[in-house]
């Protein structure tokens, strides 16, 4: 791999706390594509009308195999 990568794992919510978990994978020894990269992962989930007080992103940083 040759870039960076964003994978969404898993979205709960914990009372008022929308909870995010993910991993993004690093390409191994800093190498990468001679071009700017933003991955992206988007997931819809539908939880009901209530609002979320606060976000938490649990993210691993794991290197490209």
């Amino acid at each position: 791999m040759l870039g960076y990568d964003v994978t969404i794992e898993d979205v709960t919510v914990r009372e008022t706390t929308l909870v995010v978990t993910g991993v993004e994978r690093r390409p191994v020894g800093g190498v990468t594509l001679d071009m700017v990269c933003s991955p992206v992962h988007i997931v819809a989930a539908r939880f009901g009308p209530e609002a979320f007080e606060d976000m938490l992103l649990n993210l691993r940083i794991v290197p490209a195999e």
